[in-house]
């Protein structure tokens, strides 16, 4: 996996990135994508990445690698740092290559935490949740009323 040390080594140049293993995860959820941990032996700067592949034809189209573009690189709220996104247009693929949130789970985890594991959770999720929402709200009823005629 000489692309993923390449990768990595733009954000830890010098360091040594060996494998300790590869574990897929999260088949329950998303839409067509495979999920990877990839775990890294010590002295590792950080001790695993997730790898996430995707089909661009697939209902999962582009748009996660364009979010990880713009909002990952100054990651908050609970978004995991993107090291990596990119979509190849001619094979129809896409790759992620995030921070690890582990131990937080994939899911809505405002439904399928535990308490003791909810309590510190959700603030951040449902804060980001609902400045999107709001945003996203603000931004359509704007285009509407500036693009359509509708003051």
């Amino acid at each position: 996996m000489a692309w993923l040390e390449t990768v990595l080594g733009s954000f830890f140049p010098r360091a040594n990135f060996s494998i300790l293993d590869i574990t897929r995860f999260g088949e329950a959820y998303g839409l067509a994508s495979k999920i990877y941990r990839i775990r890294f032996m010590a002295p590792a700067p950080l001790p695993s990445v997730v790898v996430k592949l995707w089909h661009t034809d697939s209902n999962a189209g582009d748009r996660e690698a364009y979010f990880f573009n713009t909002f990952g690189k100054t990651a908050a709220a609970r978004i995991p740092h993107c090291y990596y996104a990119a979509i190849d247009p001619e094979t129809d693929r896409g790759v992620l290559i995030l921070a690890d949130l582990a131990p937080y789970a994939q899911g809505d985890d405002l439904l399928s935490l535990s308490l003791e594991k909810s309590i510190p959770q959700p603030t951040g999720k449902l804060f980001l949740q609902l400045i999107w929402h709001h945003l996203w709200n603000g931004l359509a009823s704007f285009w509407m009323k500036t693009n359509c005629g509708n003051n």
